[in-house]
């Protein structure tokens, strides 16, 4: 019988059949697949969550279909999901795309199928620089603190108004003070550079020995490599891909690869490539004299490393929040 009582083929999954001994309730996609499987397993393996799991068996019923647990997700899913109920090689998300994880990482969490859990982060994790909207969203309806930290990481670098428009309100300040403390990282940045200004040429020796008094962040810029350095930090500000920000920021620790490795190679961020290589030439023409033969200044490297550190120190998303996630202060129930 089909879910409207109409007469029609029922389509039971060739693994999930009954023949298999022992199975005692039976589920449905919505897709119209039907799969046997087994009360002690679900107990087992989920906390009772499962539709349907309490249910008193009757075999009896002249009608089987009053017994059929309908669920919401497609056979595929399902298929994927219910294989972790069973003593048995795990399956494989390795090559599945977004979409599908993404469904089965649902449906493992609405089932509380907890052998999956981590399974499903870690195969999401594989998306974060292209859906990290869609990652942090899950990781705030269901409480997954660790993805939720490594999205936002990713989703800091999108545009203001569009993650407004998609996140829960109840996030949207601590969201604006997660970004401030980007913007923080920059500005304090901005403020090293102007204590350094100096002289009409950096202060090479400086830059290049670390037994100099005055090496790392204390030597001197010239005026025209802290407007050249405060431009490429700029730059970097504008970028809304994370892996962009960093591989900038690694190429320029090698001055002798910043023109070719980092001036030229990362145009993602920007309109246009020709647009991004326009401006970096600018930014390369304003150099002293030595930093110019190098071809970047030469305090670049160090101001480089110390960015990629401060990123990596930058405080976690969830510190923002009033609660923990594991609290009730998070409602992310909404739809994507």
């Amino acid at each position: 019988m089909d879910m409207d009582g109409s007469s029609s083929a029922v389509v039971i999954h060739k693994q999930f059949n009954a023949n298999v001994p022992g199975v005692d309730l039976v589920a449905q996609s919505s897709d119209g697949v039907v799969f046997h499987l087994h009360r002690k397993n679900l107990e087992l393996y989920t906390d009772g969550a499962f539709p349907g799991l309490h249910n008193s068996v009757n075999r009896s019923s002249s009608r089987a279909e009053s017994q059929i647990v309908r669920l919401d997700e497609l056979s595929l899913i399902l298929e994927i999901v219910f294989q972790f109920l069973y003593p048995r090689r795990q399956p494989s998300l390795k090559g599945l795309d977004f979409q599908t994880i993404s469904a089965v990482a649902d449906a493992v969490e609405k089932y509380r199928v907890f052998s999956a859990m981590n399974l499903c982060e870690e195969a999401l994790t594989g998306y974060l620089e292209d859906q990290s909207m869609s990652i942090f969203l899950h990781a705030l309806r269901y409480r997954r603190v660790n993805l939720a930290n490594q999205s936002a990481v990713y989703l800091s670098r999108k545009p203001l108004l569009s993650v407004l428009d998609s996140i829960p309100p109840a996030i949207t300040i601590p969201w604006l003070r997660y970004l401030e403390a980007w913007k923080s990282m920059f500005d304090l940045q901005l403020q090293k550079l102007e204590e350094r200004l100096g002289t009409q040429f950096c202060d090479t020796l400086a830059v290049f020995s670390r037994f100099h008094p005055l090496a790392g962040e204390h030597s001197e810029l010239c005026s025209p490599c802290f407007c050249s350095v405060t431009s490429w930090i700029s730059l970097l500000q504008r970028m809304d891909k994370l892996s962009d920000l960093k591989a900038a920021l690694i190429a320029s620790i090698e001055p002798t690869r910043l023109s070719r490795t980092y001036m030229f190679n990362i145009p993602g961020s920007f309109s246009s490539s020709r647009d991004f290589s326009s401006l970096a030439l600018r930014i390369q023409k304003g150099l002293c004299p030595d930093c110019l033969k190098a071809k970047g200044c030469l305090a670049l490297p160090d101001i480089a490393t110390r960015m990629l550190q401060n990123i990596e120190k930058l405080p976690p998303f969830t510190s923002f929040l009033n609660e923990d996630l594991d609290g009730e202060a998070v409602n992310a129930n909404e739809e994507d």
